[in-house]
């Protein structure tokens, strides 16, 4: 039987790049690459994005791809609603088991100032119940293995006590419950999947 652990030379660095290959090809960009696309985005740190190259590549050496979505930090940021078929369209972009390893929607507003001009999001407790309900829909829909969203209770403690970053800002505000503890909308919609046998 074929060893279906990857090379200890392959590694995944934060940032979407993966370096080695047990087939001796060069390093590339990773599936985040090609999920960058999907969402807009055309740069990774700086990078142009080249479609995900070596996604074939890396696909043999996975049981499972894990997705970090955060799609409000794309260019969905400037949309109203995350586009209708990105969750299909992300299940789709490969036959393996795909599962969401950390998510997140903003439920409040917020603005950074990049380059001199002011970067808003409108976020809202409304808005993160849709995107956690039509998350959830979609992972159960292709059978995904596991969803982690990022945080359950916003960190504004938190940010303020290492100086208001704003690297840290967009996330502040994710959590299913306000920095008061209170329960917001998308907490029932998580709790209703809980419920759910499992298959």
């Amino acid at each position: 039987m074929a060893n279906r652990n990857p090379s200890p030379r392959t590694r995944f660095k934060p940032g979407a790049e993966w370096t080695g290959n047990a087939k001796g090809r060069p390093p590339g960009r990773s599936i985040t690459a090609k999920l960058c696309e999907l969402l807009g985005a055309s740069t990774i740190n700086g990078v142009p994005i080249e479609g995900g190259k070596t996604l074939a590549d890396l696909l043999p050496s996975l049981d499972i791809v894990g997705i970090s979505l955060h799609p409000f930090l794309s260019t969905v940021h400037f949309a109203e609603t995350v586009p209708a078929d990105m969750f299909d369209r992300l299940f789709a972009l490969a036959k393996k088991p795909i599962a969401i390893t950390e998510s997140s929607y903003c439920a409040q507003p917020w603005s950074l100032t990049v380059n001199g001009t002011a970067v808003p999001f409108s976020g809202s407790p409304e808005k993160q119940r849709d995107f956690t309900a039509r998350l959830l829909a979609a992972a159960a829909r292709h059978r995904a293995p596991f969803v982690v969203m990022f945080t359950i209770r916003d960190y504004d403690a938190l940010w303020k006590a290492f100086g208001k970053s704003d690297s840290a800002l967009p996330w502040r505000d994710t959590g299913f419950y306000d920095e008061d503890g209170k329960p917001r909308p998308a907490l029932e919609v998580w709790d209703s999947y809980l419920k759910r046998p499992r298959r």
